[in-house]
């Protein structure tokens, strides 16, 4: 009789909150991520909302004035009805938690409600107060701190570490590739950003008219000028007389062109005063950090996204110095670097081994029948057969590799080509990729 043991922790989720009496859930009206395909659209919609937040809220906070009426404010409208939905539906959303005997799902919308006021409600609540609303009246300051406070939409962002989570199992992309996206992509978000925050800076700076070259030359007070001018001053045909006016499309283009200046160094323009100077402190170092983790990782993960080709070549630089110090002859070394120049899928194959190891037995043999049963489906005495024998044979398959003028073959083994080429040697019959040979080795069970 085996011996065994028994696995008192479960393989497969399980729910929490279902009637005892019916099976069903016991709380109705609540969605579970895993299942629920219009959640998917839902969030689908959220993602490209946040990306059009992150790009549009900081400029407008920047470089608009915030009209309710203009087509920032209409989308503003809609944004804020959209998460003020999506608000109402955290509380119908299960959400998994982990116990001894494994995770499980919370289905009791009591228990789902308070999870979200003590998480992620006061954020959600801040990012969709309606800040377009609230009339700054006629003072400069309440001004500024109104479109300060709009920058409380970004909060919105932290929605994105929900949905990704929800979702990280639909998605079969590279985590190296992905990363290197991410960063590409987190180097232009953080030029935007920072182009934002220095025409934030220049807004505060500027207090009713722009000063001209003259109105400087003559010490006038009453006007006012930022790091923003002074660029564009040095690159403007600007009258000396006149005084200038910014563009938003000029002004944006110079910030951010400033704000890649400040992340890849030398920045461009030089602050005006005291308090630009310690802002353009403080962004320096934002840029710098941050310059310096794109440089590390994506130099890491360029490095490993070839990882099977370089320890293919450091087992042909290993397989060179370590034959020519055992003094190898030129025959000998000329066979060995054939056969590992055509097996440069050994590294490959010997990490997809690993993993199948890892899985549980009934993953691993679905993913042998995905992989091999196409190959046992070519023997022909096969094509009856169950599926639960085809996979119990496609599970105990083995890829061997052979070198030139070897030669091979045991008693009660099949072998199916995969590559290359081979000849029998009784009648010297060519075998190809796909075909087969010692499938009769499969009924016998007498060596003689």
């Amino acid at each position: 009789m085996a011996k065994g043991h028994l696995e008192t922790r479960p393989s497969v989720a399980s729910s929490m909150g279902y009637d005892k009496k019916t099976g069903m859930p016991s709380e109705s009206c609540v969605i579970q991520p895993e299942r629920s395909r219009p959640l998917w659209k839902w969030d689908t919609i959220c993602a490209a909302l946040l990306i059009l937040v992150a790009i549009l809220t900081p400029f407008e906070a920047g470089f608009l004035e915030g009209d309710v009426t203009s087509w920032i404010g209409i989308f503003n409208i809609i944004t804020n009805a959209f998460f003020m939905m999506d608000m109402f539906m955290q509380f119908f959303i299960a959400y998994p938690i982990e116990t001894r005997y494994g995770p499980r799902w919370v289905l009791q919308k009591r228990l789902i409600a308070i999870r979200y006021i003590k998480s992620w409600f006061v954020i959600d609540l801040a990012s969709t107060l309606p800040l377009d609303f609230i009339s700054p009246g006629s003072g400069l300051g309440l001004l500024r701190t109104i479109r300060m406070l709009r920058l409380l939409k970004l909060l919105r962002l932290a929605r994105g570490i929900r949905v990704v989570r929800r979702y990280q199992a639909e998605f079969g992309l590279s985590y190296r590739k992905l990363t290197l996206y991410l960063l590409f992509f987190s180097v232009l978000a953080v030029s935007h950003w920072l182009a934002c925050t220095l025409g934030i800076m220049h807004k505060f700076q500027i207090e009713g008219d722009i000063c001209s070259a003259l109105d400087l030359d003559e010490g006038r007070i009453d006007c006012s000028t930022s790091w923003l001018t002074e660029g564009m001053r040095l690159y403007e045909d600007w009258d000396a007389a006149e005084t200038p006016k910014v563009d938003i499309f000029q002004a944006y283009v110079m910030a951010f062109y400033t704000g890649i200046t400040i992340l890849v160094h030398p920045h461009a323009y030089n602050a005006t005063n005291t308090g630009e100077r310690l802002m353009f402190t403080i962004l320096l170092l934002i840029g710098g950090f941050m310059w310096t983790q794109v440089i590390s990782r994506s130099t890491a993960i360029a490095s490993s996204l070839n990882a099977h080709q370089l320890a293919h070549q450091q087992t042909m630089d290993d397989l060179n110095s370590i034959a020519d110090r055992l003094s190898l002859s030129h025959d000998m070394k000329i066979r060995l670097r054939k056969f590992f120049l055509r097996s440069t899928a050994q590294h490959e194959y010997e990490a997809w081994q690993l993993i199948l190891n890892r899985m549980s037995p009934q993953l691993r043999r679905d993913t042998y029948r995905e992989v091999n049963v196409h190959w046992v489906k070519k023997v022909r005495f096969f094509d009856g057969c169950s599926a639960s024998f085809l996979t119990g044979i496609a599970e105990i398959l083995e890829i061997k590799m052979f070198g030139e003028q070897e030669h091979f073959g045991q008693l009660f083994h099949m072998y199916i080509m995969m590559g290359g080429t081979a000849s029998r040697v009784l009648n010297f019959n060519l075998l190809l990729p796909g075909m087969i040979w010692g499938e009769d080795h499969l009924l016998l069970s007498n060596p003689d």
